[in-house]
């Protein structure tokens, strides 16, 4: 109990993070409760410039997660939007699609699981589906997602 709030004590998930630091990118945007209001726009160059490095790194599934984008989620799906454009083969989750909670530890792991789960999904299936109809397109919808 005497370590309860420090940096310091043994958190045993510390040492196998669902994201590694190195993948975690920061942009710049920023927005405030309790109606959303934009005080910084969301840098879009900061965004390119982060999927152009998730890219070159392998990285094949992306999770994007803002602080208060439950209230308001534009500057994800601009996020989205942006990252699609730089890397159109990766797969991309935004937390408020996946868990739209004002709770940002459940709400950015939910969407870090749902962009593993989905891409490793979407990997296993691609000769199968690649099998099918031509016409059929993989289009991956939410496989993880939070009852509301």
């Amino acid at each position: 109990r005497p370590q309860n709030y420090s940096i310091m004590q043994d958190i045993p998930w510390q040492h196998r993070p669902l994201i590694k630091r190195r993948h975690r990118k920061v942009v710049r945007e920023r927005r405030v409760p309790p109606l959303g209001e934009v005080i910084e726009p969301l840098d879009e160059e900061g965004v390119r410039a982060a999927a152009r490095e998730l890219r070159d790194s392998g990285v094949q599934s992306i999770a994007i997660c803002l602080l208060f984008s439950y209230i308001d989620p534009g500057h994800e799906d601009r996020a989205r939007e942006l990252v699609l454009e730089e890397y159109p083969d990766a797969f991309v989750t935004t937390s408020s699609s996946v868990a739209p909670q004002f709770r940002e530890f459940e709400r950015f792991t939910q969407a870090a699981m749902n962009a593993f789960i989905v891409n490793s999904r979407r990997q296993g299936c691609r000769p199968i589906c690649t099998s099918w109809d031509h016409t059929a397109a993989w289009q991956p919808r939410a496989w993880f997602r939070k009852s509301l």
